[in-house]
């Protein structure tokens, strides 16, 4: 869905990230800590099986300088201009910049 609002907004999106987790587990899609832990490349592994596209660090920074463009900004004491559109965010941390 993406970011939007305040925290209390985004209650909702937690429960539900917790209740497929907890799904996930029940299922045996993702492990317990009984279970061998496969640590990040587990992780990095079970989202490329999901097509989930990962935003690292790298990615991250280029979003955050695109929010921090001059051009984007309303107002010149703006510090940013929060980009909502996921489609926006992915294209922009999938580019060469």
């Amino acid at each position: 869905r993406g970011p939007t609002g305040i925290i209390g907004t985004n209650i909702s999106d937690a429960k539900d990230t917790v209740s497929t987790i907890l799904h996930d587990v029940k299922n045996g899609l993702i492990g317990t800590t009984t279970q061998k832990k496969e640590g990040r490349e587990g992780l990095l592994h079970l989202l490329k099986q999901r097509n989930v596209q990962v935003v690292n660090w790298n990615d991250y920074q280029k979003i955050d300088k695109a929010e921090k463009d001059p051009k984007r900004l309303r107002v010149d004491d703006q510090p940013r201009e929060k980009i909502v559109s996921v489609e926006e965010m992915r294209r922009i941390a999938s580019s060469d910049d």
